[in-house]
């Protein structure tokens, strides 16, 4: 381990006090100096360290993706990959089928995301979480990719609410929304086994528009997406702080999702009961008023049709 990871280490281990150069130096047997340049070397690296007379050095989390402070808040036993710059986590999930463990790819950056039917994702740097969970699917279990999907939306709904004390709207399937825009998209995709063909594995990627400014959005969609970025600056919540609250709540969740147990919750979240909507499915438009969701997660009209996918693209209010 280099000067400069002991230093990292000693103070994210710290991370809520000031450590003192002295103490630093007893506990590592470093020399002032030598700790001096690994602190600048942190910052240089993006690390925000803050320096206080006769208190000393205090590391803050600032939003710079870092697993050491996601597994601060993390509650789940989760394997965590992070990168950089990535393709999409997606497809770098998928890649990684083989694991034999649930794990996290998590990218501070997309340069290829994508949603639904295959639709950009816009994914800029340093603002946004852009992350897949990677699952395996025995082949005795029965795979509800739908609701799944209303599972991985009910813990986004509940980090909000534990991190930002609100409660946002929920659009059937896959859409979190707060003041009507929409902050958050998730897309679930079974990766099927060649042999016996069967989903041997499940990709449930998760995007969320966090700090992003509006302005970094195309102009186009600027009238319809929102962000978490009031709401993280007011609470002082960091994307690593986020990111573990969600995980930490999909555990729970994944656990017995497929008893829909927080199907009543989801109902009341959702911006669609009630409304006549216009719902795209594969090369047909069907328009109808909701009467309910029922606990498969499938949307079902008030004139008796059901969908278990789909995607509603217009609301009547």
């Amino acid at each position: 381990m280099t000067t400069e990871q002991k230093v990292y280490q000693l103070l994210i281990n710290h991370s809520n006090t000031y450590l003192s150069g002295e103490e630093i130096s007893n506990q590592l047997g470093l020399s002032r100096t030598a700790i001096w340049k690994a602190i600048n070397n942190l910052k240089d690296k993006g690390y925000e360290i803050l320096s206080k007379p006769r208190f000393g050095y205090q590391l803050v989390d600032n939003g710079k993706l870092d697993e050491n402070f996601i597994h601060k808040w993390m509650k789940s036993n989760f394997a965590l990959t992070l990168l950089d710059t990535v393709d999409s986590t997606n497809t770098q999930a998928k890649l990684l089928a083989a694991a034999d463990k649930p794990q996290v790819i998590i990218a501070n950056e997309q340069t290829a995301g994508y949603g639904r039917y295959r639709r950009d994702f816009s994914s800029p740097k340093n603002d946004g979480i852009y992350m897949s969970i990677l699952l395996s699917n025995q082949p005795d279990e029965t795979l509800n990719p739908g609701l799944l999907t209303t599972a991985t939306a009910m813990a986004i709904y509940y980090a909000i609410q534990e991190c930002f004390h609100i409660s946002p709207q929920i659009k059937w399937v896959n859409d979190i929304l707060i003041n009507n825009k929409k902050i958050c998209g998730i897309l679930t995709e079974g990766v099927a086994d060649l042999e016996s063909g069967y989903i041997s594995r499940i990709v449930v990627g998760i995007g969320i528009n966090y700090t992003t400014p509006l302005s970094d959005f195309p102009q186009d969609i600027q009238d319809k997406v929102g962000s978490l970025r009031e709401l993280a600056s007011k609470h002082h919540v960091s994307r690593n702080h986020f990111i573990a609250s969600i995980l930490n709540h999909f555990s729970v969740l994944y656990q017995d999702y497929q008893a829909g147990a927080f199907m009543d919750e989801y109902r009341k979240a959702s911006i669609v009961i009630g409304k006549e909507v216009t719902i795209q499915q594969a090369s047909k438009t069907i328009t109808g008023t909701v009467a309910t969701i029922n606990n498969d997660g499938n949307l079902i009209l008030t004139d008796g049709q059901i969908f278990t996918s789909g995607e509603v693209t217009k609301i009547r209010y």
